[in-house]
């Protein structure tokens, strides 16, 4: 019978996973007389003691973990975004927020609308328009012209209501700015009356310069109604799909209230 000096060496790790803690205890059993050992590791992060030089290490693998408060800006960003007018607020109008249905464009409303008397201040034709965080300007429509044709064409386009073009889409957004943002993130300013003198293509800006103005462009109403329709569509894109197209419209504003600063 062969006679083993035994050792128990306690390894306790802990596996993060899905925000879910969970505890091991590993038990590994050695001895200096050449008897076998047996360890069941399971470890990415193993925090060891050993009190004898002879005892083998069990290899684990050590990772970092993300900081607590990196981990939350990345997961909650964008956040603290500032309101693109002055004294505005986000609506909870349904019909002008991101995700209310249309029976054209697609069939759905793609970003928030800031008009006169639905957004807590006074809203017109030239009304300062602000970056809501910092970026870079990757598009500036400085010298657009409204294109009154293919306005009047989309209008009276009998396919309008089931499907319309990106092409066309951006027609109907009019002098636009686009800004990059972190994490991918994109803005887009729409319907402006103008650009203010310092943004340009490639411009770095802050939160809260002045970018723009807002108009009426790429309305229908800036040719049969000029001055009706006034307003800023304000666009949050990630990727493809514009930020909250997973989420029900009736939860829609407050998702919105939460990703900018409303003091």
């Amino acid at each position: 019978m062969l006679s083993c000096m035994l050792r128990e060496y306690y390894y306790k790790f802990e596996i993060n996973m899905n925000k879910l803690k969970l505890f091991f205890l590993l038990v590994i059993i050695t001895s200096n007389a050449g008897c076998n050992f047996f360890a069941r590791d399971n470890s990415v992060t193993i925090s060891i003691e050993e009190d004898q030089k002879s005892v083998e290490t069990v290899v684990g693998i050590t990772k970092k973990p993300m900081q607590n408060d990196d981990k939350k800006n990345q997961e909650q960003y964008p956040n603290n975004f500032l309101i693109p007018i002055k004294d505005g607020c986000i609506t909870d109008r349904p019909e002008l927020l991101p995700g209310s249905p249309r029976t054209y464009r697609n069939g759905i409303h793609e970003g928030v609308d800031f008009y006169d008397g639905f957004s807590c201040t006074k809203i017109d034709f030239g009304t300062e328009i602000f970056a809501v965080d910092n970026g870079v300007v990757f598009r500036a429509d400085i010298g657009y012209i409204d294109p009154p044709d293919a306005l009047i064409e989309l209008v009276n386009d009998p396919n309008i209501k089931k499907y319309t073009s990106e092409q066309k889409l951006d027609i109907y957004r009019g002098r636009q700015i686009w800004i990059e943002h972190k994490n991918g993130v994109v803005t887009r300013y729409a319907h402006l009356s103008g650009i203010a003198e310092d943004v340009k293509l490639g411009s770095k800006v802050i939160k809260g310069q002045l970018i723009g103005f807002v108009g009426d462009s790429g309305t229908p109403e800036s040719i049969t109604a000029p001055g009706t329709e006034n307003h800023l569509h304000l666009e949050i894109r990630q990727g493809k799909d514009y930020l909250g197209s997973e989420i029900q419209i009736d939860k829609m504003h407050q998702y919105y209230l939460s990703i900018f600063d409303q003091e």
